[in-house]
């Protein structure tokens, strides 16, 4: 959850794909469905929100490996990729071979 400078509480609600915000001001909840990359999977995942100084909401969507940011004024998403090399490695148990490349602890 993040507060924007405007007020309202951004929420995700990861079960239903959506992010979502209450504005206490008017009392009044609105909630966004996240656009679909893959049509295998029926859903996005979003797992965090955050607010930027520009009142831009960030979305971390886990299950597509990407963020989301969620103009309010134009009520459009912008993907930002964050599939990396170095990204992988983070997720993977590394083999006894790749623990020299591996940022992760021997004993993982």
């Amino acid at each position: 959850m993040d507060i924007g400078k405007d007020g309202k509480i951004w929420f995700t609600d990861t079960p239903n794909s959506k992010i979502g915000s209450f504005d206490p001001k008017t009392e009044k909840f609105e909630t966004i469905q996240l656009p679909q990359f893959n049509l295998a999977i029926k859903k996005s995942l979003p797992t965090s929100v955050g607010v930027d100084n520009e009142n831009d909401v960030w979305v971390a969507v886990i299950d597509q490996s990407l963020l989301l940011e969620y103009n309010q004024s134009t009520k459009k998403f912008k993907i930002v990729n964050t599939i990396t090399p170095e990204a992988c490695l983070l997720y993977t148990s590394p083999s006894p071979r790749d623990r020299t490349r591996s940022r992760m602890p021997s004993s993982a």
